[in-house]
């Protein structure tokens, strides 16, 4: 059964490359880290779709 989820998330990008996944690059991100994270949790593959993206360096306060 698919479920979405909606999570408001702040964070800390200065040891980020942006949010969204960059495939093949090496480079560290934000969707990344949240999916290997909330897949090891949920001990199956989870995926991040975020409404929202930010570059290499930025910050996220979470409001909404």
């Amino acid at each position: 059964m698919l479920k979405n989820i909606k999570l408001t998330v702040a964070y800390d990008g200065t040891n980020y490359h942006g949010f969204q996944e960059q495939r093949g690059t090496g480079l560290i991100t934000i969707q990344e880290v949240l999916e290997s994270t909330l897949s090891r949790l949920a001990r199956k593959r989870i995926q991040v779709i975020g409404a929202g993206r930010t570059d290499a360096g930025v910050h996220a306060q979470g409001r909404w």
